[in-house]
């Protein structure tokens, strides 16, 4: 995807000014906490460099991810009209919501902690309302129909992150979104909430996860880069993906998919090949070119992307023709 022109040109307003041989030394202090897990909270920059930083390399990307998560999140959930964006950053998760909620979406409170990341996002969102706090000590939670942790519960302890997400869950009227990087870290803390409410996507059910030991649940979000952006990492390619998990939890039953395409599809001459989750078995579905119905809707679907099944599949089983 590509950033919205203004989003792009705001990005880029916070590096004017800077040295270049600094920004990237900052880009690459920030890159590697990003890259371990770490926290980011003791970074030891100065906060022009660490908010440019966080803008230039990591915005594009969380927005990119959110907004592949807002998608799902509007197909899957009532319409709503408020919105509370929970460690908000800069908000990226915010305007990804604007994105797909529409001009229905007319309240959005942002809680961040740091106040040039407010800032910063006060310049996206003016007239969202900010609290300057740090949203793990806010009690108790505003009540907003939709409430969003985006890349926000993984610096804190596992129980602490369950005490927020039940706080979300008890203060939400529709519903709880929640994504963290696409590692074996992000998403072992997005399965221990699944239980925290009925889930709407990924999972196709509450059934237990089928992912096994050394594997896990994630997709991918390709975004452009800005030239800005490759001189600072040193990158060619005009684009990176980045990896996250998720979960969408709604405070009522909701539809979920039938299936969901849980790796890049695989296409062979006469054949395509998809690894799905249904109803807590993890299947490789095999569409036949002579199934031109199917294998032409084969053709379009991505990595994430609904798959309808014929019928439900059976636990455990591990291949399906389609």
């Amino acid at each position: 995807m590509q950033l919205p022109a203004d989003i792009r040109a705001r990005i880029e307003a916070e590096a004017e000014g800077l040295p270049f041989a600094d920004l990237r030394r900052a880009v690459e202090l920030l890159s590697e906490r990003y890259r371990s897990g770490a926290s980011t909270r003791d970074l030891n920059l100065a906060p022009s460099f660490r908010t440019a930083a966080y803008m230039l390399t990591r915005f594009p990307a969380t927005f990119a991810a959110c907004d592949a998560v807002m998608r799902e999140a509007a197909a899957r959930l009532p319409a709503c009209e408020s919105l509370l964006d929970l460690g908000a950053g800069a908000g990226p998760a915010s305007l990804a919501a604007l994105a797909h909620f529409g001009p229905s979406l007319g309240e959005i409170t942002c809680v961040e902690r740091d106040p040039y990341f407010a800032r910063t996002g006060a310049g996206f969102l003016p007239h969202a309302r900010w609290i300057q706090s740090d949203f793990a000590k806010l009690k108790p939670l505003p009540p907003h129909d939709l409430i969003v942790l985006s890349y926000a519960l993984g610096e804190l302890a596992r129980e602490e992150a369950a005490r927020v997400v039940e706080a979300a869950m008890a203060a939400c009227r529709v519903g709880v979104a929640i994504v963290e990087p696409g590692t074996p870290r992000g998403f072992a803390l997005i399965e221990s909430l699944r239980g925290k409410g009925e889930i709407a996507a990924p999972c196709t059910s509450g059934a237990p996860c089928p992912m096994k030991a050394g594997d896990w649940c994630h997709f991918a979000a390709r975004v452009e880069r800005s030239s800005l952006h490759r001189r600072l990492k040193g990158g060619t390619l005009g684009h990176e993906d980045e990896k996250f998990s998720y979960l969408i939890l709604a405070r009522n039953e909701t539809r979920t998919a039938s299936a969901r395409v849980i790796r890049h599809p695989q296409h062979r001459p006469g054949l395509i090949q998809l690894r799905v989750c249904a109803d807590g078995a993890a299947l490789d579905v095999k569409i036949p070119h002579g199934d031109r119905a199917r294998f032409a809707a084969a053709r379009k679907i991505a990595w994430g992307g609904d798959w309808d099944l014929p019928t439900a599949p059976r636990t455990g089983e591990p291949t399906r023709s389609a």
